[in-house]
């Protein structure tokens, strides 16, 4: 019962977010580098992860290299006509909220594990260890670094919260400030054969 009336209550932040390029922890007093005045919430639409054209083999019309005949980065776990996902990250006063839902998928993903993982730079005034006072330093950057993970219901859906400091231990808190870019995020399945390097990713679909 609790942990539902957390994710409630979660949910409800969540649902305000907009979107934003770099998250900010936002603490008392002034970080020692440059910040914005806010930056709180990043929100983010997901869509179905492609391979990469690494061989172009035709143009588009509007004159750019391309591959024919796209292939899904995981072709086992895929968005029926009704999929879609999100990923919200919210910062708090000591931490950064994560949570990552996806829906729809299609029943051949039923019971796979599904990472949700992301790519980011944090910048701090957190170093160096036990000296006063902290100086400010960016940390080597998080590639892929997976945030949680859920497992697809037979209903095709999967959904992760949780807080950056759980797969992170104290990454951020109270008495440091932190600028997180990031750079990329989707979901990667992370059970069976044939693992891909992602599943969904962050993004949109135009129109």
């Amino acid at each position: 019962m609790e942990v539902e009336r957390e994710k409630s209550r979660l949910h409800g932040k969540l649902a305000l977010g907009g979107l934003a390029v770099v998250v900010g922890v936002a603490m008392a007093g002034r970080a020692a580098f440059a910040v914005p005045i806010t930056a709180k919430v990043l929100k983010v639409d997901v869509t179905s992860a492609y391979n990469p054209c690494t061989a172009s083999d035709t143009m588009s019309n509007s004159g750019y290299s391309a591959c024919l005949n796209p292939t899904l980065a995981d072709p086992l776990c895929k968005f029926t006509v009704r999929g879609k996902g999100k990923v919200r990250l919210v910062a708090t006063h000591d931490n950064v909220n994560v949570f990552g839902i996806v829906t729809d998928i299609e029943p051949g993903c039923s019971g796979q594990v599904l990472d949700l993982i992301a790519s980011f730079r944090v910048t701090t005034d957190d170093c160096p260890p036990n000296t006063s006072p902290a100086q400010s330093c960016t940390l080597a950057d998080f590639v892929d670094f997976p945030l949680g993970n859920c497992t697809v219901s037979q209903a095709g859906n999967c959904e992760v919260l949780t807080t950056i400091n759980v797969p992170a231990p104290a990454l951020v808190g109270l008495e440091k400030h932190a600028g997180i870019e990031l750079f990329g995020c989707g979901f990667k399945r992370t059970s069976g054969t044939d693992l891909p390097s992602r599943t969904f990713s962050c993004g949109i679909k135009v129109p």
